[in-house]
């Protein structure tokens, strides 16, 4: 099964050879720091570690309307703060519902991811409301962000990405084993889930914690680091 049909047929909560195995890429100085830890070289980094392949098309971020000058009365401040609160669900354009529509049923795009940072939990309803069923949340709060509760509180209406935190790899291997345990098995058994740390690796990460940690999904992924 190709990366994209693995990738459809798990946000359908169907039934893949396997569930997706994405990376969010280790950077250089990381690369650098391992080095020194005993990794001889990039490619054999590469070989180590199988990944599933998948592109990303990154949006404009910028505010829409752009702002062409800043608030002039009491009313331009109070629109501003709209588009700028995360608990006001009349930040996300009116018409997005539509086009989410058109989207799904016009051009084939099954799956909305909604992407955040932080804690977006309270936005959440506002996002399902207008078309997204996916959650990739980064750098996520480990408590407010817990993909368990999550799963209970939405159901399947919202499948997800991520969840792992990325904090238990500096902690070792009895943090990263419970961390797994603890999550990934149960969402994967329910579906809609493609388990992810919930960042990028950083330099503080020791080379061995990143390799016991992508031992962990040979048993309950199916996907077989070369180590």
């Amino acid at each position: 099964m190709k990366s994209r049909d693995r990738f459809r047929e798990t946000m359908r909560y169907g039934a893949p050879d396997r569930v997706p195995y994405f990376e969010e890429g280790i950077r250089d100085d990381v690369l650098r720091a391992w080095r020194r830890q005993g990794l001889k070289r990039r490619s054999e980094f590469e070989a180590m570690f199988r990944h599933d392949r998948r592109e990303e098309v990154h949006p404009d971020l910028e505010p829409l309307p752009r702002l062409k000058q800043g608030p002039s009365s009491r009313e331009d401040i109070d629109r501003l703060r709209r588009r700028l609160n995360p608990d006001d669900a009349r930040r996300l354009p009116r018409k997005w519902p539509i086009r989410a529509q058109e989207l799904n049923h016009g051009e084939g795009v099954e799956t909305l991811i909604f992407v955040s940072w932080a804690n977006p939990r309270p936005l959440i309803p506002a996002a399902i409301e207008r078309g997204f069923n996916c959650l990739w949340a980064y750098e996520a709060d480990p408590q407010a962000m817990d993909y368990r509760e999550l799963r209970r509180e939405f159901g399947r209406e919202l499948r997800l990405i991520g969840g792992v935190d990325l904090d238990v790899l500096r902690q070792g291997e009895s943090a990263i084993r419970r961390e797994f345990e603890e999550k990934v098995p149960a969402l994967l058994a329910d579906g809609g889930y493609i388990p992810m740390l919930d960042g990028r690796v950083r330099v503080d990460v020791p080379f061995e914690n990143y390799r016991y940690y992508k031992r962990l999904p040979e048993k309950t992924i199916g996907v077989q680091a070369v180590i």
